[in-house]
């Protein structure tokens, strides 16, 4: 398969079948429930189906630090070179969530209706959780946010990994067992380590090479042709549903690792959201009732449009990303968080 990862790409000239949203966070550590976000890096690769090349929507990728409240421990500054000092005057997650979703929207956005595909690898266990949890504790809706990106599905090479790479080309880890992590699958495929390691943006590019080598390519893209949804091809609106299903009535975060930010600006808080779909469901409800009422006297072709499923005007939606979502989604599921 021929690569063109590096050059940037007309958008009068190339039509892409999908464009791949590659994702990778570093964070204060590996507690999906307490710890933080402290770089956020985004790479975007178009694929062109009729010449089987990638190119770059933009040449430079997105990559932002996140200031935190949490203590990083000398390990962590160690693997990922950051530190309380460096990232002091850096953006609160709230704005670096948003300056993402605006880079996404500026170069995504020209190309319409083509299939958006998030890549973020172990992505489906860290990087989704850790994404959510920090939305909860901004107090934002993690629906919402995952609709404003516009995704078909999401990918996890990680999981591809395992199955796709052999076990004898790669280290042991401290159990003995073969190392998937993305530094060593890299190694195995490529021959040569990969550069900048732990660093996001980096982190991103290197993730996107490996799925787009020929083995990865072939199984990704008969998945994609073939709608076919497996662990690492999945629904990611639906993974943020079951996700937060799992964590109904429990805390969305320890006291310690709540975020102190100073000006959170327009917020979904979870109590909110629960009052707009019991609002919703009341005002469906009486709607409903006056509707059949009348049903026996009116024509089926005179059907009332639906309402959003998910109980939030366009307003609600775009105060947080500023960005609409052209993505249906499932009924909210009913939150009860204790605080």
């Amino acid at each position: 398969m021929s690569q063109k990862v590096g050059q940037e790409v007309s958008r009068q000239v190339v039509k892409f079948k999908h464009i791949l949203i590659g994702l990778d966070f570093e964070t204060t550590g590996l507690k999906k429930a307490d710890d933080q976000i402290t770089e956020i890096g985004v790479v975007l690769h178009g694929y062109v189906e009729d010449t089987k090349e990638y190119f770059l929507l933009e040449p430079i990728g997105f990559s932002t630090l996140v200031r935190t409240d949490r203590v990083i421990s000398e390990k962590v500054t160690q693997i990922t070179g950051l530190d309380t000092k460096k990232l002091s005057e850096a953006p609160e997650i709230h704005i670096a969530l948003q300056n993402m979703l605006q880079y996404i929207d500026q170069h995504c956005g020209p190309y319409g209706d083509v299939e958006r595909i998030l890549v973020a690898y172990n992505g489906k266990t860290f990087d989704l959780p850790i994404l959510i949890n920090e939305l909860l504790r901004s107090e934002r809706n993690p629906v919402d946010f995952i609709e404003s990106l516009r995704l078909t599905y999401s990918c996890d090479p990680f999981i591809m990994a395992k199955t796709l790479v052999m076990s004898v080309l790669l280290p042991k880890n401290k159990r003995g067992r073969p190392s998937y992590m993305m530094g060593d699958v890299y190694a195995a495929l490529f021959k040569k380590p990969l550069v900048n390691a732990h660093s996001a943006k980096a982190d991103v590019a290197g993730m996107l090479e490996i799925l787009e080598s020929p083995l990865f390519h072939a199984t990704f893209e008969t998945a994609l042709k073939t709608s076919t949804l497996t662990d690492y091809l999945f629904d990611t609106v639906k993974f943020v549903h079951q996700f937060l299903g799992q964590k109904k009535g429990k805390p969305t975060a320890t006291v310690a690792a709540k975020r102190k930010v100073s000006d959170k600006g327009p917020k979904f808080t979870i109590r909110d959201c629960i009052r707009r779909k019991s609002n919703q469901s009341n005002s469906m409800s009486t709607s409903s009732s006056s509707s059949s009422s009348s049903s026996s006297s009116t024509s089926s072709s005179m059907k009332s449009p639906s309402s959003s499923s998910s109980g939030f005007s366009s307003s609600d939606r775009s105060s947080f990303s500023g960005i609409s979502s052209s993505t249906s989604s499932s009924s909210f599921l009913d939150l009860r968080f204790s605080d």
